[in-house]
């Protein structure tokens, strides 16, 4: 809301044509993605963090992996986001307690 006395007379001749809308999904613009930041798996899931195009980086966003492709089939994504041993993450790898071996 603004007061109608901050409104300035428009000098000059007047577009001929209207711009045209930034696409849009769900009612909201719809953000093109800069570059991927980091990748992890969460309960089996890949998620990647995503540096949107003109948003400062504090408002990267996580998004599926999936649901990213989708959106987005166009974009190339990095092989090293994705290893599978990872430095501290064991992949694929079920956890199994040690056994007590006797000593004899």
């Amino acid at each position: 809301m603004f007061h109608v006395g901050v409104l300035k007379p428009f000098h000059g001749t007047p577009p001929t044509s209207t711009p045209a809308l930034p696409p849009l999904q769900h009612g909201r613009p719809l953000q093109a993605p800069e570059k991927v930041l980091r990748a992890k798996l969460r309960r089996g899931v890949w998620f990647i963090l995503v540096q949107w195009t003109g948003l400062p980086s504090a408002e990267a966003t996580w998004e599926p992996l999936e649901a990213f492709r989708e959106a987005h089939p166009m974009f190339q994504l990095e092989d090293e986001l994705f290893v599978d041993g990872g430095r501290d993450v064991m992949v694929g790898q079920v956890y199994e307690r040690r056994r007590n071996v006797a000593r004899g």
